[in-house]
């Protein structure tokens, strides 16, 4: 999976952002090749990738304590629920003020294992509904 298919898809549905799960942040580089029109959000174990990530034109990349413990579970355990990953996307776009209604679509790309190295090979388009954060991000926006 490259990034032409997520930008795609997202300009075809109308996305709010790109949710990328990313270990090195090659991903993300690759997807802003594309330039799409809707922000890309990076979420990065290390400070550092978030960081370097941080410098592509519409990328809103992080490694916060949420993320970095994602990241650490994923290692230990080889696996995470991927509604936990999500959850984690969703707040991260809510937090970035990105999305403000729950109906509002979000691609969300990855690797999995979660925080695997190599090519992207998993696209999923969710909402805050489907992803159970209705409540969230109505008191996130209030």
């Amino acid at each position: 999976l490259h990034g032409r298919p997520a930008v795609t898809l997202a300009h075809g549905i109308g996305a709010k952002a790109i949710v990328c799960f990313t270990a090195t942040g090659r991903s993300v580089e690759k997807l802003t090749q594309f330039r799409p029109s809707m922000p890309v959000v990076a979420v990065c174990p290390t400070m550092e990738t978030a960081r370097f990530l941080s410098l592509y034109r519409g990328v809103y990349a992080t490694s916060d304590r949420e993320t970095q413990v994602l990241a650490q579970q994923a290692e230990d355990e080889n696996a995470i629920p991927s509604c936990r990953a999500i959850e984690v996307a969703w707040r991260v776009a809510a937090d970035h003020a990105l999305v403000s209604d729950p109906h509002e679509w979000v691609v969300v790309i990855c690797r999995l294992p979660w925080f695997s190295y190599g090519p992207l090979n998993v696209i999923r388009v969710t909402n805050a509904f489907e992803s159970g954060l209705a409540d969230y991000l109505t008191t996130t926006t209030s």
